[in-house]
C-alpha cells in the first residue's frame, strides 16, 4: 500500500530502519497508522499496527503486532514530487 491521499483518517505507512552499505534495508519497521490532524507545517497519525523484519539472505518476520500511541511528523523535505515528513524516533512518512 502506497500512502495516496493526505486527508484526516486516510491509512498510511511509516517507515524505519537501517542500511547496509549497499542501500539494502537490514532491519525495517512498518508502521501501520491512521492521519488524525493535517496543518500545513505538519502530520499527526495515531498507530495501529507495526511490523518489524529483518532482510538479507533470508527474510526473517521479528514482529508482527498491535501499536498504540500516536506522533507528529513535522514537514521534512519535496524530492521529485514527493513530500516527505520526519519524525526523529518514528522514521518517514511519504506522500
Amino acid at each position: 500500500m502506497k500512502n495516496k491521499t493526505k486527508e484526516i483518517g486516510a491509512e498510511v505507512i511509516v517507515r524505519n530502519g537501517t542500511c547496509s552499505a549497499g542501500g539494502m534495508f537490514i532491519t525495517e519497521t512498518l508502521y501501520t497508522a491512521v492521519i488524525e490532524k493535517i496543518n500545513a507545517k505538519s502530520v499527526r497519525v495515531r498507530f495501529e499496527h507495526i511490523k518489524i523484519m529483518r532482510t538479507g539472505n533470508t527474510s526473517e518476520l521479528i514482529t508482527d503486532r498491535k501499536a498504540t500511541g500516536a506522533a507528529s511528523f513535522p514537514f521534512w523535505k519535496e524530492v521529485n514530487g514527493r513530500v516527505l515528513y520526519k519524525n526523529s524516533h518514528f522514521g518517514i512518512l511519504e506522500f
